[in-house]
C-alpha cells in the first residue's frame, strides 16, 4: 500500500531532484533514473520511521511538529511561500493534537495517524527545493540532500537503530518492542515526559543546524 502511494507521487512528478541535478553537473544523464527508486525508498522509509517512533505518547506528533516548523521556515526563506504555508498548516494541526497526546495521553493516533504523518512529511520534503539560486541555500548541490536528512535525523536514527538491533537478534523488524531510543532513555532514569522533551530538544537543535 505504501509503495502504491509512493508510485502515485512519482507518477505526478514528485521525485528527489538531487540525482537529476547531479547528473547534469557531472555530465551523466543516466543518474536521473536513480531518482525513482531512491524517491520510493525515502517515502516508504520515512513513512515507517514516524510509525516506529510512535512508541511513546507525544513523540511522533511532536517530532512532526518540530520538523514542519523548520521545513516551513526554510521554505519561506528559500522563496517557496506556498510550501511554507502547507508546512505551517500541518504544524498547526499537530499542535492542536499534541496537548491531548502528550504524557499522560487521552487520545492516541495509532498506525493510521503516524503513517499519515510520515507520508506527508516525506512527500513535502521532496516537493521542497533546498538549493534554489534565489534562496540563501545556494552554490552547494549537496545541501539539497543534507538539509532534509538533518531535519529528520531523529526518525532516521531511531529507525536505523531498531532495524539493525532487531536484525542482529533475529527478530522481525515490524514487531514492536522496548528497544527504541526513547525506551533506552527511560531505562537510564528519565521519566517518559522527560525523555520525550529531551528528544524534542535534539530535534530542535538538528533543525536549527539545518
Amino acid at each position: 500500500g505504501q509503495a502504491i502511494a509512493g508510485f502515485f507521487l512519482i507518477y505526478f512528478g514528485i521525485r528527489i531532484s538531487f540525482f537529476i541535478d547531479l547528473g547534469y553537473e557531472w555530465g551523466l544523464p543516466w543518474l536521473e533514473y536513480l531518482a525513482y527508486p531512491v524517491t520510493l525508498f525515502w517515502i516508504i522509509g520515512m513513512t515507517n520511521a514516524f510509525n516506529l517512533i510512535d512508541n511513546m505518547n507525544g513523540l511522533s506528533c511532536g517530532v512532526a511538529v518540530i520538523s514542519s516548523l523548520f521545513f516551513g521556515l526554510m521554505s519561506f526563506v528559500n522563496g517557496q511561500p506556498d510550501l511554507g504555508c502547507i508546512f505551517f498548516i500541518f504544524m498547526g494541526a499537530g499542535l492542536g493534537y499534541l496537548p491531548h497526546n502528550f504524557p499522560r495521553a487521552k487520545i492516541f493516533m495509532g498506525d493510521s495517524g503516524s503513517l499519515f504523518i510520515g507520508f506527508v512529511i516525506a512527500s513535502l520534503s521532496i516537493v521542497g527545493s533546498w538549493s534554489r539560486p534565489e534562496g540563501w541555500v545556494t552554490d552547494n548541490l549537496r545541501l539539497s540532500l543534507v538539509i532534509p536528512i538533518l531535519v529528520l535525523i531523529y526518525p532516521i536514527f531511531d529507525t536505523t537503530l531498531v532495524t539493525v538491533t532487531r536484525m542482529l537478534r533475529g527478530r522481525p523488524i515490524s514487531l514492536g518492542g522496548k528497544d527504541h531510543s526513547s525506551h533506552r532513555l527511560v531505562r537510564l532514569g528519565l521519566g517518559p515526559a522527560d525523555a520525550v522533551l529531551l528528544i524534542y530538544s535534539f530535534c530542535s537543535f538538528a533543525g536549527f543546524c539545518a
